[in-house]
């Protein structure tokens, strides 16, 4: 019941979001409407298929399915109504990581995503570093500042290569003070995926920076 709730709650703040956005795409509502009531259902779908390719079950989430996976169906979706991959991706990246802080308030309630124990209180209670809440203030520092990427007319369009590249590289050191296990490489899920991340958005950002200068030089 809870999840749903949290669901709904992203619907709504993804829609009003997705308006703000749209002061620079000037997209029909209609396309806005439709993005919001595909963006977050297909999140969860690409959430839960992550956590199937980490851990073999369909029970409980992994973010990075959602920003990864996530464009690979939204594009498509986005051309069936006419909105352009580039417009798809600016809509998406501020979308994901509203996400983001939603199921970190999520994971605060509930209890998932402990972080690392710092010390043992005198009763022999574990005290944690901060994990869920450490993560939800920094997706909220960064959705501002990918706001700030989209008022950018050079910039807009790479907006979703920026997401990758600045929530992987701040996951990335966050996973380490996370209670994690090894997944690949001697990394945990979290950190490997971080790589990953980094990895896209760093290679389209300097495609973009090699292009320009090229550009340029002509």
């Amino acid at each position: 019941m809870l999840l749903y709730l949290f669901l709904g709650g992203d619907l709504v703040l993804v829609f009003l979001l997705s308006l703000l956005v749209n002061k620079k795409l000037h997209l029909p509502l209609w396309k806005i409407v439709v993005f919001t009531l595909a963006v977050v259902p297909v999140g969860v779908f690409c959430a839960k298929l992550m956590r199937l390719i980490e851990e073999g079950t369909w029970v409980g989430f992994s973010l990075y399915g959602a920003i990864l996976f996530e464009p690979l169906i939204m594009i498509p979706l986005g051309l069936l109504i006419k909105i352009r991959p580039v417009e798809m991706m600016v809509l998406g990246a501020p979308a994901g990581c509203l996400s983001v802080v939603f199921l970190k308030i999520q994971c605060q309630i509930t209890g998932c995503c402990f972080g690392r124990i710092l010390w043992h209180q005198e009763n022999g209670r574990p005290v944690r570093f901060p994990s869920q809440i450490t993560e939800m203030i920094v997706g909220i520092v960064l959705l501002f500042v990918l706001l700030k990427i989209i008022q950018s007319d050079k910039q807009r369009k790479y907006v979703y290569a920026w997401f990758l590249l600045l929530y992987g590289g701040t996951r990335f050191f966050l996973n380490l003070l996370r209670d994690t296990v090894p997944f690949a490489l001697g990394m945990s899920a979290g950190c490997f995926w971080s790589v990953i991340s980094c990895i896209i958005g760093g290679c389209v950002l300097l495609y973009a920076f090699l292009i320009k200068n090229q550009k340029s030089a002509a």
